[in-house]
């Protein structure tokens, strides 16, 4: 019995211990505030600071915005409740700049 307490106990603790991603679904989008780093999109993409102000925020998938807000998908997770949940960039990447660019109105 000895032998098989170890590897029980394991997988007993690896089954407790691991997150639980059962709660929010890939396909789950966050409002994302871009304000705060309206500056370094707007040098990164050549434009006015003025168009990301006037933008505001955009809506991306739950696991680029728990990147670029620096918040766990969990806690994202549990603020969608019949409306998407909200968060404010603290940082940007390249999937995130090109979403912004693609909703930059075209003059």
């Amino acid at each position: 019995m000895g032998r098989f307490a170890g590897p029980a106990a394991a997988v007993a603790l690896g089954m407790w211990a691991a997150p639980s991603f059962a709660q929010f679904n890939s396909e789950d989008f966050v409002d994302v505030n871009i304000r705060g780093i309206g500056e370094v999109l707007a040098r990164s993409l050549d434009v006015n600071l003025q168009e990301f102000i006037d933008l505001g925020s955009v809506r991306v998938p739950i696991a680029l915005a728990a990147t670029v807000c620096d918040v766990q998908m969990e806690v994202l997770a549990a603020s969608i409740v019949g409306s998407p949940a909200r968060c404010d960039a603290t940082s940007t990447t390249a999937a995130l700049t090109e979403i912004v660019w693609n909703l930059l109105p075209r003059k």
